[in-house]
């Protein structure tokens, strides 16, 4: 059985778009305020089909080499 991928992000409030077959590209839900400039532009995106999700725009520290 594959999870409803759709009605659990529904459920959260975050809508994913109905043209999406794979991936959804929708702003960040995890923690807005971490962008640099805001989240202007979607910067996530959720798999419909397992449920991941990955944010491209979170800040990440720097690593020295």
């Amino acid at each position: 059985m594959t999870p409803d991928v759709r009605s659990f992000y529904a459920a959260l409030g975050i809508h994913l778009p109905d043209w999406a077959d794979l991936n959804a590209s929708v702003r960040c839900f995890a923690d807005s305020g971490a962008h640099q400039n805001g989240d202007r532009r979607p910067s996530c995106s959720v798999s419909v089909i397992t449920g991941a999700w990955k944010c491209h725009g979170l800040r990440r520290p720097r690593r020295r080499i």
